[in-house]
């Protein structure tokens, strides 16, 4: 044990012992102590299973006992911190909330495959100020099977990385789940935007802002294109380009299979609920044309995209998911894992960070809240407007009362 952490164990005792009671005050000023709090209580711990409790409600986020971060829940008190530790904020926007074994199953990714990964919560705990904020409840549901058996899933939504500047500034939004290595990868190129924009004045910031996503879309185009002429021959990069960041036109539904299949690895684990609800549903085309004329990339094509990239699974990771699951067949489990989050992170760069490269390029967000309606409306394609997220369908006979709702929805 180092003297430092022997030192917090001893300045935080008291509070410690209170705060392993119960005792709320104790536990409020752990909480305001910010990591040091966090890091008393990680020292101290023992296998009582109190202290794996008391971290994450430290931490305000669950499995904090392995990830070691600490999240602020209130944006202006990490931009202050942002500012004092000259930092730049890694916000994360998901269903639910960081805190709940039932937040949206790509947040429960995170924290199974990123923030147990000792590179990935390293470089937040030295690069960022973190804080979490919640879009939405994450739906839950539940199917009983009537003979004892019931099945209880999240059902639906996404959650990404937001990443400020120490003024509260959007510089670029990380859409989904990512291999640990790429997520760093991410994080370290749009924390150089941050250091070279901090002291730019309004107009200039602006400039390099766009500069810097104008080019980070034209490597991803050029790296698009170099894999798509490998089975379609020479291709212009304006067309790619036309074929990635198209956005999906208007439609007043949008069924609940759209968002869901944007993500991979949560499709795996959600799209059997949607079909054994009845809210699958079919696409429309209006929703599916992204680019007129053009042939959307094959899954032959995204395996090819998804290639560079590898999962690396951590052993706490490994860990995880075998706690998590006693029962499965751990090695199938984790191989079609590794494999997901590898699609993930190729489906996201080329797809849902182009658009966002694409936006910010032609015209930074610079309001939080506006950025969120943005990245929720247009690219995970679940609007505030919809408080069903695309599982009501409003023409469907059901033959239930209502359509099934209860009198409060009604």
């Amino acid at each position: 044990m180092t003297l430092l952490a022997l030192s917090l164990i001893t300045a935080f005792a008291g509070p410690l012992d209170a705060a392993l009671d119960g005792d709320a005050e104790a536990i409020a000023a752990l909480r305001d102590q910010g990591p040091t709090g966090l890091q008393a209580v990680l020292d101290a711990a023992t296998d009582d299973p109190r202290y794996a409790t008391l971290a994450d409600t430290v931490a305000q986020q669950r499995d904090a006992s392995i990830s070691g971060l600490y999240w602020y829940t209130d944006l202006a008190e990490a931009q202050k911190a942002a500012q004092e530790q000259d930092k730049p904020i890694v916000s994360l926007r998901l269903l639910g909330e960081l805190t709940s074994e039932f937040s949206c199953a790509n947040s429960r990714l995170f924290r199974t495959v990123l923030y147990s990964h000792p590179e990935v919560s390293g470089w937040l705990r030295e690069h960022a100020v973190l804080h979490w904020s919640t879009e939405r409840p994450a739906p839950v549901a539940t199917i009983d099977f009537g003979d004892g058996r019931v099945l209880r899933r999240t059902i639906t939504g996404n959650s990404a990385h937001i990443v400020l500047d120490a003024e509260g500034r959007p510089l670029d939004v990380i859409p989904g789940l990512y291999t640990p290595e790429q997520f760093v990868a991410e994080l370290s190129a749009v924390e150089s935007v941050f250091q070279s924009t901090k002291d730019a004045r309004a107009g200039r910031r602006r400039a390099m802002l766009q500069s810097w996503h104008q080019k980070q879309l034209a490597d991803t185009v050029d790296t698009v294109t170099a894999t798509l002429t490998q089975t379609r021959g020479e291709l212009a990069t304006a067309d790619v380009q036309l074929l990635m960041t198209g956005s999906p036109a208007p439609a007043a539904f949008i069924p609940a299979i759209i968002p869901m299949e944007m993500t991979v690895t949560k499709m795996v684990m959600e799209r059997p609920m949607l079909v054994e609800l009845g809210l699958e549903g079919t696409a429309p085309d209006a929703v599916l044309q992204v680019a007129e004329g053009a042939d959307p990339i094959a899954a032959s094509e995204w395996t090819r995209l998804a290639a560079p990239y590898q999962a690396n699974l951590h052993p706490a990771a490994v860990q995880m998911v075998s706690a998590e699951n006693p029962n499965a067949d751990l090695d199938a489990m984790l191989t079609q894992l590794d494999e997901t989050i590898a699609q993930d992170t190729a489906h996201n760069e080329a797809e849902l960070h182009a658009r966002v490269h694409q936006r910010f390029a032609s015209s930074p967000l610079t309001d939080f809240d506006q950025l969120t309606n943005w990245l929720y409306a247009d690219i995970f394609q679940t609007p505030e407007t919809d408080p069903w997220l695309g599982m009501l369908e409003p023409t469907a006979y059901t033959g239930l009362d209502h359509g099934g709702l209860d009198a409060e929805a009604r």
